[in-house]
Formats: structure tokens, sequence, C-alpha cells
């Protein structure tokens, strides 16, 4: 098994390698951010107007999800989603971040994940059906700052 990942990683391009160790790095401070700072902030910081080169999507994706398996922590979906988040919008990919939960016995369950265009790119289908949508979170500080300040 070890052999396999080994050659795994020595078929990475210096491209996936970038990305990769760049997605471990920001795996950590969004870690730590969350604990930090208020959401708004670092919702923010991970969607910046999409920029830079364009990238392929598939392989940003796998490049955070294989980041992800290989720390020292579980980075929670919203990390991962977060992280993946700034990473496309740095390769020109515009996404949505998505929050939903379910009800499981007698308490809610959140999850946290990424569309594009209307479409999952970071989880199942099948997984994010489970959850009930709620307003995405710019929208949420939108109502949130109407209320307050009346505008």
């Amino acid at each position: 098994m070890l052999s396999v990942k080994v050659r795994r990683l020595a078929s990475l391009s210096l491209d996936d390698w970038r990305l990769l160790l760049s997605a471990v790095g920001w795996l950590a401070f969004v870690r730590a951010a969350l604990r930090l700072w208020p959401f708004p902030r670092v919702e923010r910081w991970a969607s910046p107007p999409p920029g830079g080169r364009p990238g392929d999507e598939r392989r940003v994706v796998r490049l955070v999800a294989a980041a992800g398996r290989h720390l020292p922590w579980q980075p929670t979906c919203l990390e991962r989603s977060l992280v993946l988040q700034r990473l496309l919008s740095q390769h020109g990919i515009e996404t949505q971040l998505c929050i939903g939960v379910r009800k499981e016995e007698a308490k809610l369950v959140a999850h946290a994940w990424l569309e594009r265009k209307g479409r999952v790119i970071n989880d199942s289908p099948q997984a994010t059906a489970a959850y009930t949508r709620l307003l995405a979170p710019e929208a949420v500080y939108s109502a949130a700052r109407q209320l307050v300040t009346g505008r």
C-alpha cells in the first residue's frame, strides 16, 4: 500500500506538487481562522473574485481531497470547502459555498460543499441531497444587515 502512495506522489507534476502543498498550508490556515475570526471574514477570504490562469477543476478538487487525507487531523467539510473555493478561484473557477442541515436523532447535523453552475463538485449529489440547503452565506449577511441597518 505504501508503494502505491509513493508512486502516486512521484507521478505528480511540479504544478500538482505546488497545488498539493498550497492546499496543506491553506487547510491549516482555515482551521485556525475559523476558530479566531467571525465566519463572514473567513468566507470572504475564501471567495475572492476569480482570477489567475484557467485551471482544471477536477485536478484541483482531487489534490485538495488528497491533501486533507494526509494531514495529522481530519479537516471538516467546511474547512475543505473553503480551501477548495479559494484555490479554484485562483484558477479562474467561480463556485458557491453551500451549507445544509439534516435531523439525525434529536440533533441537527450540518454539512458544507461547493457547487459550480448548480453542480456539486466536492461531494456526491446523493450525499448532499440528504441535507436541507440553507440560504447562501452572502444572502444571510445581506438580510441581517438590512434588518440591523434598515437598508
